[in-house]
Formats: C-alpha cells, sequence, structure tokens
C-alpha cells in the first residue's frame, strides 16, 4: 500500500501499477472511492488495484491512497492606504 498528499493547488497523475505472472498474461482492474474532508477542496482518493491472470488467479490487492489537503492560508489581495479615520465620519467600508 501507497499513500502520499499533496496540497489542493498540486496537480499530480495516478500511474496504474504493471503485474507479470509466469505462466500467463496478466489484467490489471481497479476500484475508485472518494471521500470528502471538511471542505471542498480535501478529499481522499483510494484506488485499490487486483492483478488477475487467464487462471483466475488473483494478487493480493495494492491500495494506492491520495490525500488532498488545504493547507493555503488566505491572502489579502488589496490594501487600502493608510489614512486618518474619524469615528463621527465613517460609513463603514466599501465591498
Amino acid at each position: 500500500s501507497t499513500e502520499v498528499t499533496y496540497n489542493c493547488d498540486e496537480s499530480y497523475e495516478v500511474i496504474a501499477p504493471t503485474a507479470i505472472d509466469l505462466c500467463h498474461s496478466t489484467e490489471v482492474n481497479f476500484t475508485y472511492e472518494r471521500i470528502d474532508g471538511e471542505c471542498e477542496s480535501e478529499y481522499t482518493e483510494v484506488y485499490t488495484y487486483v492483478a488477475t491472470d487467464e487462471c483466475g488467479n488473483a494478487s493480493a490487492p495494492l491500495t494506492y491512497t491520495i490525500h488532498v489537503v488545504d493547507n493555503n492560508a488566505p491572502e489579502f489581495t488589496f490594501l487600502p492606504e493608510g489614512g486618518v479615520i474619524v469615528c463621527s465620519e465613517f460609513n463603514g467600508f466599501e465591498e
């Protein structure tokens, strides 16, 4: 089994494993499960692979788990210029 973690702004590629059998050709199949996290940009993807030969012999499952997390704090994109605000004249911030 393999587990990796990526931040939500990183791209990644899932590459399927290959298998070999000493007597026959093999076929690799997989199942996929997505488990949502606490926010939209956090989730876990679980790929479970099984190799099967022509006689129906199956390998032990191989699990590849990808955790996608959001470790980025927001950053301000606009900072108003400094100045003095007189409380009696302040009508709120512009949106």
